[in-house]
């Protein structure tokens, strides 16, 4: 039997807005990926930062941004394929969340819009296990001594441990760091 990977799809900068899901068709985007997956999901949408989360088995990434451009009235092309950020393990999924999440935290007002729907988000389903894997991240980088070799992200639910490259150890940490205080 094989097991569930999670996976995620970023769209982050001045051009995510055109791939900000308008009314209720982020519910909606949602609805497919957790049918098509037949595991559970969650996006984070703003402005200026969109992240979709999901586990499955397989890997549905091309079909799913297929959809989500679709559903954002964009053409698929390599080119737009290019503007997604793409993560195919927890460690990588995690890694990139929190060393892109420092970026955007560079701008105060787009750190601060997605920063709201994420609570928005974590308020309406607070135990939803994808929420709870970011949390648990967040609290253990926001914690952990910077000047180690090596940032160790423990994975609770596989009972492994993810490491981070050193080079991506700082901002991880400050990011993490960013995200709790607001």
């Amino acid at each position: 039997m094989l097991k569930n990977t999670m996976y995620s799809l970023s769209v982050q900068g001045a051009g995510a807005s055109s791939f900000e899901f308008k009314n209720n068709s982020g519910h909606e985007f949602r609805s497919f990926v957790e049918n098509l997956t037949m595991n559970c999901a969650t996006i984070i949408c703003s402005r200026y930062r969109t992240d979709l989360f999901y586990f499955s088995k397989d890997d549905h990434q091309d079909e799913i941004m297929r959809v989500w451009c679709s559903m954002t009235s964009k053409k698929f092309s390599p080119a737009i394929r290019n503007k997604f950020i793409k993560a195919s393990s927890e460690k990588e999924v995690l890694q990139l969340y929190f060393t892109s999440l420092q970026y955007l935290a560079r701008i105060p007002d787009w750190f601060y819009l997605y920063n709201n729907q994420f609570n928005l988000a974590l308020n309406f389903e607070n135990n939803h296990p994808i929420h709870r894997e970011i949390l648990g991240c967040a609290n253990y980088l926001a914690a952990i001594n910077i000047s180690e070799n090596l940032l160790i992200i423990p994975n609770t639910k596989l009972k492994n441990r993810y490491i981070l490259s050193k080079n991506n150890k700082f901002f991880a940490s400050e990011a993490a760091k960013n995200y709790l205080k607001n």
